[in-house]
């Protein structure tokens, strides 16, 4: 995807690499990767739409607050979500780019 078009992450993603990293040189490795992709941070903005986003959303279909933060996200910077393992989540809410689209 990196050579194809620009990739972006949030700095949630980011954290939890960097929070599995159990020395310096895995530190390093997940520091190379993210060199090569832009990090979303939380603008201020996107504190309405997390909190619209978990007022809208009901049960059983009720997303974590890190899953609100991830579509909130996306869909404040009018980016699609490249996912495969949560796609049946994400695919109602919000685009879904799959590795042939990109």
């Amino acid at each position: 995807m990196l050579t194809k078009r620009p990739c972006f992450t949030g700095f949630v993603q980011a954290a939890e690499l960097l929070a599995c990293a159990s020395g310096k040189e895995q530190k390093a490795i997940i520091d190379r990767v993210l060199c090569g992709v832009k990090i979303l941070g939380m603008h201020a903005r996107y504190a309405e739409a997390v909190a619209s986003i978990l007022r809208e959303e009901t049960e059983p279909q009720r997303l974590s607050f890190r899953d609100a933060t991830v579509l909130a996200m996306v869909r404040e910077a009018r980016l699609p979500l490249a996912t495969i393992k949560h796609r049946a989540k994400f695919e109602p809410l919000c685009a879904i780019a799959t590795i042939d689209e990109i």
